[in-house]
């Protein structure tokens, strides 16, 4: 419920008695298990942050460097897809300062998932990606390549006359994102 408020009006603009009336709850009990509005508001971040984190989880099970990477972006993307509020949530964020996030990110720092450096370490030392590859930047590449699709979709659907979040364009705007990052780490042309 917080959730939903904060992502159409943004922590300045989100009201805890609309958070509580929406919820169903007594406004003081807000303030008893979170402290406060920005208490509320940093437990809802905390949680997407979670989701985003729990992507590294399912890449364990994958075999090969080129799998564990396509799975990562693969994840992440569909993640976004599914979860509108976490996108809302962010660009308002990050209209508004990022105070908050930068609070937590010395948690989570969803630029540079660990396991995802790891991959591409791996990659490098089986000699299948560049060696001069910088995981930090090219998360923060792949962030914003998936991020302001969605973030964007609106927009992109009136100029591009399409449901950008159907199933074929979701694929389709997948496949030129991996396109985009194999062009840019493989020493081989063609691994997608």
């Amino acid at each position: 419920m917080a959730e939903d408020i904060f992502a159409q009006k943004g922590f300045a603009g989100a009201r805890v008695n609309d958070i509580a009336a929406k919820a169903r709850v007594n406004k003081r009990m807000l303030y008893h298990y979170f402290g406060s509005k920005e208490g509320l508001y940093e437990a809802v971040l905390r949680v997407n942050l979670e989701k985003v984190y729990s992507i590294e989880d399912k890449l364990s099970s994958l075999n090969s460097v080129m799998e564990r990477i396509t799975g990562a972006i693969r994840q992440y993307f569909y993640f976004l897809a599914e979860n509108p509020n976490f996108v809302r949530i962010m660009e308002w964020e990050f209209l508004q300062g990022s105070e908050h996030l930068s609070k937590l990110f010395s948690r989570y720092d969803i630029y540079n998932l660990p396991e995802v450096a790891g991959v591409l370490k791996e990659g490098i030392n089986e000699g299948i990606f560049h060696a001069d590859i910088d995981s930090r930047h090219l998360m923060l590449s792949i962030n914003a390549m998936c991020f302001m699709y969605f973030n964007r979709a609106g927009a992109l659907g009136a100029v591009w006359e399409g449901d950008m979040l159907s199933p074929e364009m979701l694929e389709e705007r997948l496949r030129h994102i991996l396109q985009v990052v194999f062009r840019a780490i493989l020493k081989e042309p063609g691994g997608v």
